[in-house]
């Protein structure tokens, strides 16, 4: 599979994004060809500072794999303090065959979540109210229709699970 992680070409060498284009990018990132799609979700995330400039991205390529913000705070180490993260879905609350991102942003020291869907799974939902009680700004909703439309076989599972 390709790399799809650098940064489009900027003439400074520098890339600054809206908030809403990150969050179209973190879209086109968790649309990435190959990423499967079930059992989990696909999820974009993108780092960027307070003035727009690109710190990080990431995007979950699978069941046991990182999630999207750890693979995007992996790739930013220390430089992931104070940034704003850009994700597809609501930041999971819950440790499986990963930890809770919401624990990991809050451990990284980013300033503000924005997300675009609320994460519908009883099991997994909850990190935008830890990510408040720790003192993270959290706004939810940005361009929440088109991550329903990249997600729309995983969130139909969710509504009507198969029966055992």
């Amino acid at each position: 599979m390709t790399e799809v992680l650098s940064a489009p070409e900027a003439a400074a060498g520098v890339v600054r994004y809206s908030e809403e284009e990150a969050m179209r990018r973190a879209l086109r990132l968790a649309a990435t060809p190959g990423v499967p799609l079930g059992p989990n979700p696909r999820v974009g995330c993108v780092l960027l500072t307070h003035d727009g400039e690109l710190v990080a991205e990431g995007f979950h390529r699978g069941a046991g794999t990182a999630h999207a913000e750890a693979d995007a705070l992996a790739r930013a180490g220390e430089a992931a303090r104070g940034t704003i993260a850009l994700v597809t879905l609501e930041p999971c609350n819950h440790t499986g065959r990963t930890g809770p991102c919401a624990q990991a942003l809050i451990a990284a020291g980013v300033d503000r979540v924005v997300y675009a869907l609320s994460d519908p799974n009883p099991l997994a939902q909850g990190g935008a109210q830890t990510l408040r009680t720790a003192g993270i700004g959290v706004e939810g909703g940005l361009l929440e229709a088109e991550a329903r439309e990249v997600n729309a076989g995983w969130l139909e599972s969710i509504r009507h699970p198969a029966s055992a």
